[in-house]
């Protein structure tokens, strides 16, 4: 079970209280992210609460099959604060949603300005929105599950031994939609075989 799951397992036992019941997630980070709950329809969320002008940039919020994203006004003002909730949109999600929660909560935890965790709250939502767009609740095909497979035996088994650990992870390039899963100035060929 991922931390936010353990969360919102926690928060079930805070009772039927209509609204929001959260716990925060990463003590450290920049801002408030918070593991929570909506009841009485018990609907898993992770919260953000930033300041309001690190917001104001914001013209769309991401959203997909599987959640929804919307601002909420906690302290009214420019001086105020807001809550950005990430929900779960549809029960059929509730695994994947669980994933995408934890994975967007570890990235904004590494920002240092709320501007930046906004940024990176939002960026990270986009990359989540394409893969629900293209893959839905069933997550990857056994053909795609297959060639990343492939990738990342590659990966390990190649690359890892020959160039710095950055190095390689930049030089794969699958997971943004390279037309080759792996490129770099240098030729690779040359430093695999």
């Amino acid at each position: 079970m991922t931390i936010i799951g353990a969360a919102w397992s926690s928060l079930l036992k805070d009772g039927q209280k209509p609204g929001w019941h959260a716990r925060r997630l990463h003590p450290g980070a920049v801002c408030d992210i918070l593991a929570a709950l909506l009841q009485p329809e018990q609907k898993p969320a992770l919260l953000l609460e930033v300041s309001t002008r690190a917001v104001t940039h914001v013209a769309e919020y991401p959203g997909s099959h599987g959640f929804a994203v919307f601002p909420e006004p906690v302290q009214p003002g420019p001086q105020g604060r807001v809550r950005l909730c990430l929900v779960l949109a549809e029960t059929g999600y509730r695994d994947v949603f669980e994933v995408l929660a934890e994975d967007v909560a570890q990235v904004v935890a590494n920002t240092r300005t709320e501007e930046e965790a906004v940024r990176s709250f939002l960026a990270r939502l986009h990359v989540w929105q394409r893969f629900m767009q293209k893959y839905g609740a069933g997550g990857l095909s056994p053909e795609a599950q297959t060639g990343l497979f492939g990738e990342l035996a590659f990966f390990e088994t190649q690359l890892l031994e020959r160039l710095p650990v950055w190095d390689t992870v930049e030089t794969w390039q699958g997971p943004v939609g390279g037309i080759q899963d792996f490129s770099d100035s240098r030729s690779l060929v040359t430093l695999c075989f």
